[in-house]
């Protein structure tokens, strides 16, 4: 754990009377705690309330695209295998309704997906594959993710915001392009959701061997890359 904010204030409490103290607190993580102590309060009970609310995303990394499959072996049916994995870091529901993910900055019917109806509980992921499964909330059948290299963007309002973006490649010589190969999935660290944009803060899984020590994980909050 890590403390990300501090601050410290006196108040005088009158006795036998309630008292009401609303401290805005907002944070882009998905998980985050509130420790209050208080000096000399003997029978004072303290309640801390977290309001959740539904909305559209508005800022950038509140849904990140957080694990995908984009080369998917010949024995899972090549490209209708694969699957991407959105990830929801605020503290609220987020409706994606006139949300899209745009690959290399095109609009046709094989380069957009769009994501209308889909809801983002605070701290969840969700599985979006080309074919049905028990793990996917939402199947596709037209956008394909290629498997040499693509930028992927996740575009809210009519396009006017960027939420999240993403450059992969099956090349070793894109230095600063997140790696894909065959057979595993591209997944980013659990701990480096900040530091998304570099290359280093993701590692690859097996999807095909899923009993080996790095397996993918759709659907559900990432693990750390090996050291």
């Amino acid at each position: 754990s890590q403390v990300l904010y501090r601050a410290s204030d006196s108040l005088k409490i009158v006795k036998g009377k309630a008292n009401e103290i609303k401290l805005k607190f907002q944070s882009l993580l998905g998980q985050s705690g509130l420790n209050i102590q208080m000096e000399q309060a003997l029978g004072t009970t303290i309640k801390a309330q977290f309001p959740s609310s539904r909305k559209k995303p508005s800022l950038y990394g509140e849904v990140i695209i957080s694990e995908f499959y984009a080369i998917p072996s010949a024995e899972e049916g090549s490209s209708n295998g694969e699957w991407l994995e959105l990830s929801n870091r605020s503290a609220d529901t987020l409706t994606l309704e006139n949300c899209r993910i745009s690959r290399d900055g095109q609009s046709t019917a094989t380069t957009q997906l769009k994501l209308d109806g889909i809801l983002l509980l605070p701290n969840t992921a969700l599985v979006l594959s080309r074919s049905t499964q028990t793990w996917s909330s939402m199947t596709y059948s037209s956008f394909s993710l290629v498997n040499t290299s693509a930028h992927l963007k996740l575009l809210c309002q009519s396009d006017s915001t960027v939420i999240d973006s993403l450059f992969y490649s099956a090349s070793t010589r894109d230095s600063s392009a997140v790696h894909i190969s065959e057979g595993k999935a591209s997944f980013l660290d659990g701990l480096k959701n900040t530091m998304r944009d570099r290359p280093e803060s993701w590692c690859t899984a097996s999807v095909t061997e899923p009993n080996t020590p790095i397996s993918a994980s759709p659907g559900m909050i990432n693990s750390s890359c090996p050291q």
